[in-house]
């Protein structure tokens, strides 16, 4: 059972009930943050999908959840082929998804894959809330980026999967609609596995996968290109955000909403079919616009935050800017500013996807009239710093662990850090603000290591440097601590 509810209806009780436009309050963070919860734009039987019954396969282990007998002894006998040896099926909700996959579960079950229905075929669709929600100590939150996903590795294993599952049902009768919404769910899933331009790393999703689809659509060969990793980015303050161009390097026209729908196109959906949902893309972008940032869950030194605000009004509101509060106590939300890339330096790999034949063909897609492409020289946006507290590890590829490490000289900051259970309690460090990092003991055997788990973040990955943004080498420890504390307030 799938809760449904229409954007439409909120908008028009917000407007009935005499709230401004975008006015935040608790009650309507906590209905937005719901209505995300069950999003997702699969539409005549493609996008982001999981093929017919696989869905069913993957709730098979989830204690209470129906299954048939058939399916699971066919499960038990194949599918755990797809896996390593570390599997084991009595664990698995633990290994399958929240430590495989980074996904989560909640009361509703599998949080982000809905049940979708297209000329009477049911299949599973993938929503906006399996990467944009995630845990910061301990807390699961909805429009924080996903700080586990790992998507390269749950595609090729599901696609793996989808390719069983096909096999079983080539024993049985399926109706042609069956057959194209499978066929539809392997390409995505196949697609999306391809290890020239997956994600190396959990937590970070390759924009190359979206520059792909620029590229088929208009009938050209992919050349080998930059994966263009980046981290998941969280959904408070979207629509000043998306403003400043999509992603991280402000290329895109944020003034038309058509980039939020560049993963759908490049999972399988059609022009025609993304025009066709063009207005609830709008909608959903304004139920966005209401989400409120996690407050700091912990005590804050005031004084020696005052001390930080003024260390921060000198060093760091020149790109990060200035934060002001509505008089409820409130963010107020700004549009974010784009650095060059020659002033803040940091991996260049996310720029290197915008090529000058990129940026011709995204000129001529057939959604060129809400997709389009901004001219800028190579560079950046610094991001808005509302509880950025819960947003680590930091920079646009998630390479620094904590924000005193982010404060360090580049040559100082941790080459490597783990990211098992990084948004579990255990792992925050409240006085750095960020994740815990190795012991020397630890780092000395990762170095040793030519290749490292996917669970392991290693900068000497393509797109993973923890260099640039060495704006504050020289500040003292003593400095930076208040810094700290300034950021747990805003």
């Amino acid at each position: 059972m799938f809760r449904r509810i229409s954007i439409i209806s909120f908008l028009l009780t917000v407007s009935l009930s005499g709230f401004a436009e975008t006015e935040l309050s608790h009650a309507n963070d906590e209905w937005a943050k719901e209505e995300l919860r069950f999003l997702h734009f699969a539409e005549d039987g493609r996008g982001m999908i999981l093929a017919p019954g696989l869905l069913e396969v993957l709730e098979t282990f989830i204690p209470g959840a129906s299954q048939s007998t058939e399916a699971s002894e066919f499960i038990q006998q194949n599918f755990l082929s797809v896996f390593d040896s570390e599997f084991r099926v009595p664990n698995f909700v633990e290994a399958g998804f929240a430590k495989r996959w980074g996904l989560y579960f909640d009361k509703d079950g599998l949080v982000g894959f809905n049940a979708a229905e297209d000329n009477g075929v049911t299949y599973g669709a993938m929503g906006c809330v399996v990467c944009h929600s995630g845990k910061a100590a301990g807390e699961h939150i909805i429009g924080l980026g996903n700080k586990n996903i790992d998507v390269q590795k749950m595609a090729s294993e599901v696609s793996k999967m989808e390719k069983l599952w096909w096999r079983w049902n080539n024993f049985r009768t399926r109706s042609p609609e069956f057959k194209e919404i499978e066929e539809n769910a392997m390409k995505f899933s196949e697609y999306l596995s391809d290890e020239e331009m997956g994600n190396l790393t959990q937590g970070l999703v390759p924009t190359a996968f979206i520059k792909g689809w620029f590229y088929r659509i208009q009938g050209r060969p992919l050349p080998k290109t930059a994966k263009g990793q980046v981290k998941v980015p969280q959904l408070w303050g979207y629509e000043k955000k998306r403003l400043a161009g999509q992603f991280c390097d402000g290329f895109g026209d944020g003034t038309e909403v058509g980039w939020g729908i560049a993963v759908e196109l490049a999972a399988g959906q059609t022009p025609e079919t993304a025009r066709g949902y063009y207005d609830k893309i709008k909608e959903a972008e304004e139920v966005f616009n209401y989400f409120l940032p996690p407050e700091y869950p912990f005590d804050i030194d005031e004084a020696r935050a005052e001390v930080g605000r003024q260390i921060f009004s000198k060093t760091c509101s020149g790109c990060h800017g200035t934060y002001e509060k509505t008089a409820d106590g409130f963010p107020i939300y700004k549009e974010p500013k784009r650095i060059p890339w020659h002033v803040v330096k940091t991996d260049f790999d996310r720029l290197a996807v915008g090529t000058p034949e990129f940026f011709e063909l995204v000129n001529s897609n057939p959604l060129n009239d809400i997709m389009k492409y901004k001219h800028t020289s190579p560079g950046y946006f610094a991001p808005r710093l509302d509880r950025i507290w819960s947003r680590f590890p930091y920079l646009h590829n998630a390479s620094i662990p904590s924000l005193y490490q982010l404060l360090l000289p580049e040559d100082e900051r941790v080459p490597f850090f783990s990211l098992k259970d990084s948004g579990e309690e255990h792992r925050f460090d409240r006085q750095k603000l960020g994740l815990s990092i190795p012991s020397v003991k630890q780092l000395a055997r990762f170095e040793r290591s030519k290749k490292l788990p996917r669970s392991i973040y290693d900068t000497r990955r393509i797109g993973h440097s923890n260099g640039g943004h060495n704006f504050t080498a020289n500040m003292s420890d003593e400095d930076r601590y208040s810094l700290i504390e300034y950021l747990k307030t805003l």
